[in-house]
């Protein structure tokens, strides 16, 4: 007796330490998910290692706890029913987790689809000019990730699944010809921002940028010259600018436009100002390989526009054009008080957006910070970066190659359309209050109808397709998203929480049966006593 005590404490204690820190692990998952975000959560907690031996320690304690009552006592039959439910429902879940399927299906307007993509990361390889592509599997990791693997020639170092971008300046690669690059700095007290804009063919920063109304544009130093009152005439080979003097432009007019003439390098350009800022030919075609344009700053004024010159600044105030020097201090703009620094400016290295990991945030059920995934690359000693943004283009030994960042796929037996989508709004305001979608599913006979919407799924075949979320289209249609599932251990999650009821009810029975019994005792005890 004192043995089975023993036995039976020790499970308790086994039992009651699992399920704390199942508890301790459901409650940190949580908060993650809140603020990280689903996909962070499921890596890091729900879908980790750790979380997964912790269940299998439950599942091992209701085991315990089970057998150590055994052999079977008739009043426990409510505890076997209520510990066998309890391991069905892991048995389930296992199962499901091994074998399931959670997916998404993407509806665009017109398209038929049945390509599912799943919640796992691959690194497509693609050799363009044999047609072929291979896949790598990315981890699963919430970190950053060594993976370690080489496909023709290209060897996939790291993986970051979450990342943002960030400035380096480097040195070029290749090319050693002299291009501007300059980083800034602009506030007013209430907004900041840095910025980097350049016009080096190697570098992925812009030549131009939009910091809310406010239109920024990059241009090389000779260019400043094209600026002031009139028209002026640049020289994209030469890297020159000329006033309209120096090239003896005549002034016309024809169809209601104003037209320039000049004689250059012997050579007669006609111009349309108002049009293009090429030349046009005879029959009012562009000419866009000439090397001379014109430009006319006045076409500008009146808009929110900052010309940036590199270590200059030029904007328009009140009909004028002023040049102002950003290499003694900030500089005050005519927009909102917008104070302007020159923080860095170089021809000789270039500033490059590279991923760098990062934690990611969530807000209002999406990612704010940490929405890219990046894959760095080595080809021929060269280091690369691929990330979830698009497909990048490279060479390697020749052939031509495109690697880009999916996600793994299947494809389903049968094939959806969008029929309609429809969203409601909340009254006043532009958030949506509910949306749902009218499909035809193809099965190879005649498409059937089909509604699906919240709480509306469609159960089809093994799967069932829930209304998800949408998009807008290009066209200014949306698009409709769908959640895949597939749950092989479901039957037996729902067995297992039929047990748990019809245990607890059994159990509770039992227990209301015994007081019963040892009242009637005690009572037949006492009249005995009284007849004696």
């Amino acid at each position: 007796m004192l043995k089975e005590l023993e036995k039976s404490i020790g499970s308790l204690k086994f039992a009651v330490s699992s399920i704390s820190l199942f508890c301790i692990y459901m409650i940190i998952g949580t908060f993650i998910e809140s603020y990280y975000g689903t996909s962070f959560a499921n890596r890091i907690v729900y879908k980790s290692l750790p979380f997964m031996m912790l269940q299998g320690a439950l599942f091992l304690s209701i085991f315990c706890a089970t057998t150590l009552r055994l052999p079977f006592r008739k009043k426990l039959t409510g505890f076997y029913i209520i510990h066998a439910g309890l391991m069905t429902i892991f048995v389930g879940s296992f199962i499901t987790f091994v074998a399931g399927i959670d997916g998404q299906l993407t509806l665009d307007p017109g398209a038929t689809v049945r390509q599912v993509l799943l919640q796992e990361d691959q690194l497509f390889i693609q050799n363009m000019d044999e047609d072929q592509t291979k896949t790598v599997d990315l981890p699963s990791s919430a970190f950053t990730q060594k993976v370690g693997e080489s496909v023709d020639g290209i060897k996939v170092l790291n993986y970051l699944p979450f990342a943002d971008k960030k400035l380096h300046w480097s040195a070029a690669t290749t090319l050693k010809t002299k291009f501007p690059s300059s980083e800034y700095f602009i506030s007013n007290g209430k907004i900041e921002q840095k910025f980097a804009l350049s016009l080096h063919p190697e570098s992925n920063v812009e030549k131009s940028l939009k910091l809310g109304p406010l239109s920024v544009q990059y241009y090389p130093a000779f260019m400043q010259k094209c600026f002031g009152e009139g028209v002026r005439f640049w020289d994209s080979a030469l890297k020159k600018c000329f006033l309209e003097k120096e090239l003896g432009a005549k002034f016309s007019k024809s169809s209601d436009h104003q037209k320039v003439t000049v004689s250059y390098q012997g050579s007669e350009f006609n111009f349309f100002p108002k049009l293009s800022t090429y030349p046009f030919k005879s029959g009012l075609e562009l000419n866009r390989n000439s090397p001379l344009r014109i430009f006319n700053s006045d076409l500008f004024k009146g808009h929110k526009i900052l010309f940036l010159f590199g270590e200059t600044a030029i904007f328009e105030k009140a009909g004028k054009w002023f040049t102002t020097s950003l290499s003694t201090g900030a500089v005050t703009l005519p927009w909102m008080n917008f104070h302007l620094t020159l923080k860095k400016h170089s021809e000789e290295i270039l500033p490059r957006l590279l991923p760098e990991y990062i934690l990611p945030i969530q807000k209002d059920g999406k990612l704010i910070k940490g929405d890219l995934k990046a894959v760095e690359v080595e080809i021929n000693q060269k280091k690369f970066w691929v990330t979830s943004e698009g497909p990048v283009n490279l060479l390697v030994n020749g052939k031509k190659y495109l690697l880009a960042i999916g996600s793994k796929s299947f494809n389903l037996p049968f094939a959806f359309s969008l029929d309609q989508f429809k969203m409601d709004k909340n009254p006043g305001t532009n958030m949506p209050a509910s949306f749902e979608s009218f499909v035809n599913l193809f099965t190879g006979q005649n498409p059937t109808k089909h509604h699906i919407y919240m709480n509306n799924p469609l159960k089809f075949s093994k799967y069932t397709f829930y209304q998800s979320s949408y998009f807008q289209t290009e066209g200014g249609g949306y698009g409709s998203v769908l959640s895949v599932n597939f749950d092989p251990g479901r039957w037996l999650k729902y067995l297992g929480s039929l047990m748990l009821t019809l245990g607890s009810i059994l159990y509770y029975f039992m227990k209301m049966r015994k007081p019963k019994k040892l009242l009637y005792k005690n009572n037949l005890n006492q009249e005995l006593l009284v007849q004696t």
